[in-house]
């Protein structure tokens, strides 16, 4: 299942919905596996500077959320292969 998470996500670019309903599994159990594979180090979390409301520097700044106090900004999140995942993804 893990090969096939990673293949969707970052071989073929599906969205997450996309994935999901391939994999025939909900979107809560689809970030459950997002989650594992992350602490597993087959991914890894990288700021999204290119999310909305985001401004450069947003993502390594603690004061983010004061900055943004009374809007819907949250810190972008985006995943990135390690080594590890593109190694699992290239295997037959």
């Amino acid at each position: 299942m893990l090969k096939d998470v990673l293949r969707s996500l970052y071989l073929e670019n599906l969205s997450y919905g996309e994935v999901a309903q391939r994999l025939n599994i909900s979107s809560d159990t689809l970030k459950g596996i997002i989650q594992n594979m992350e602490h597993m180090g087959y991914i890894r979390a990288v700021c999204d500077e290119d999310g909305p409301a985001a401004g450069k520097g947003c993502c390594t700044c603690p004061a983010a959320p004061a900055c943004h106090k009374g809007s819907s900004f949250q810190a972008g999140k985006k995943y990135a292969l390690t080594e590890k995942g593109e190694r699992m993804c290239s295997e037959k």
